[in-house]
């Protein structure tokens, strides 16, 4: 499930008109900022579900960027940039980016490391969705939409749980 809301810093204006494109037909409100004093000065900087930042930035330390988000917010950063080198790598990680993807990049690839990330970095959490119920199937459906095999393990109205785990208060329905 890819993030609802991203900041793209980039300074490749065409670039980034672009990828906002792609990730806004998948289902992501991506807000470009072509420099990163405009971020910075974002009364909302700090409030997007993820952070796709480019290493060659106008206005200030890309690096420092990385830190300053990452002191502000847990969710996923994405560094997308030309500049590859083991020295850079190891700066960007250690400034808090969670992947880095070096251009020239396929929008598909960014796409699916923004979800790998955003999945992973804990932003989505199953257990805040609740386990669905399909009655007449006899399933369970697990809050990734996984469908678990069911089995009566009471008389209850439902009684319906999945195959090989017991409800909490199952040991007492069982008494």
């Amino acid at each position: 499930m890819p993030p609802k809301t991203l900041a793209l810093i980039d300074d490749d204006a065409e670039y980034g008109t672009y990828l906002a494109r792609y990730l806004l037909d998948r289902g992501v409100v991506v807000r470009v900022f072509t420099d990163s004093a405009h971020f910075l000065a974002d009364e909302n900087a700090y409030g997007f579900d993820f952070y796709l930042v480019d290493l060659s930035l106008p206005s200030a330390d890309d690096i420092e960027l990385i830190r300053i988000a990452r002191l502000r917010t847990s969710v996923g950063v994405l560094v997308v940039s030309g500049r590859e080198s083991p020295d850079v790598f190891a700066s960007i990680v250690k400034a808090g980016a969670d992947m880095f993807l070096a251009k020239p990049v396929h929008f598909e690839q960014v796409a699916l490391a923004v979800e790998a990330v955003h999945r992973r970095s804990g932003a989505v959490n199953p257990q805040d969705k609740p386990w669905r119920l399909d009655r007449r199937a006899g399933r369970l459906l697990a809050p990734d939409g996984t469908r678990r095999a069911a089995q009566r393990i009471g008389s209850g109205r439902d009684g319906l749980f999945p195959a090989g785990r017991r409800h909490a208060g199952a040991a007492r329905h069982a008494a």
